[in-house]
């Protein structure tokens, strides 16, 4: 794994496992960020505004929003964003009494870009393999 993607792999875990530290239960932290990133790539098929979903998970975690109308009309999947709302308000509840909110809410966000930037690579070697048998085929 190149030096750049390992670091920020352990930083995530390492940031996962601080939260967990304070008693939000781990399992929930990787189920949460597993539809956080996952959320993000559906956001980069539909050509969704991945701020906007990026802010709106934000504040789902520190207000317990859930109204998933707004990311809807930008084209996500109501299934998607109807169990991260509440994955997100549940976490959320979790973090309020222990203060962790904060940075529940900053992992929710990176894991979103993470999830856009793991499409784009994606789609960007799918379109590279293409190509490639474009010109072997000419």
């Amino acid at each position: 794994m190149p030096d750049v993607l390992e670091a920020q792999s352990n930083d995530i875990m390492g940031r996962i496992e601080q939260i967990a530290a304070c008693g939000i239960p781990r399992e929930l932290l990787i189920l949460l960020s597993s539809g956080l990133f996952e959320a993000g790539k559906a956001a980069q098929r539909a050509g969704a505004p991945i701020g906007k979903l990026a802010d709106w998970c934000h504040e789902c975690v520190l207000a317990g929003t859930t109204s998933v109308e707004q990311m809807i009309s930008f084209g996500m999947p109501s299934e998607t964003m109807a169990e991260l709302a509440n994955a997100l308000a549940d976490i959320g509840r979790h973090a309020k009494p222990r203060g962790v909110e904060e940075k529940l809410a900053e992992l929710a966000f990176d894991f979103v870009l993470a999830g856009r930037r793991a499409e784009q690579v994606a789609s960007a070697v799918s379109l590279s393999e293409k190509w490639k048998l474009q010109r072997t085929a000419a």
